[in-house]
């Protein structure tokens, strides 16, 4: 969406802290949707809408863990530089392992306690 003379936007903010979420034109807002004149610059949703102002605050991205070594299926669990992680999706050989996203942080006995509930 590209700013221009005369153009309204209406922002989609999210209640809980003010990230922006999207933005519309004006004629589309629903009611209680800030109308702005202006977009900031980049993406959005690293900015929040806070008493009237556009506050820069970027989305962390979650760092890569590694690049997987052969294809991991949902609740697999493999150790990767000394940490136990379970996959959350399947994941084929050469994606990233991204913590949040296709694994989690797991530990022995998580998963020992996860075991024997299944044999039970």
């Amino acid at each position: 969406m590209e700013s221009g003379d005369n153009m309204r936007y209406a922002l989609n903010i999210n209640p809980a802290d003010g990230r922006i979420l999207s933005a519309t034109y004006e004629q589309y807002a629903s009611p209680g949707m800030p109308i702005v004149e202006t977009l900031p610059d980049g993406n959005l949703v690293d900015y929040r809408f806070i008493d009237g102002e556009y506050v820069y605050d970027p989305i962390p991205i979650p760092g890569v863990i590694v690049i997987a070594d052969k294809n991991y299926a949902k609740g697999d669990v493999a150790t990767v530089d000394g940490t136990l992680y379970e996959f959350t999706e399947n994941v084929p050989r050469g994606c990233k392992l991204v913590e949040g996203q296709n694994v989690k942080a797991t530990s022995y006995d998580e998963q020992l306690a996860k075991l024997k509930g299944e044999l039970q």
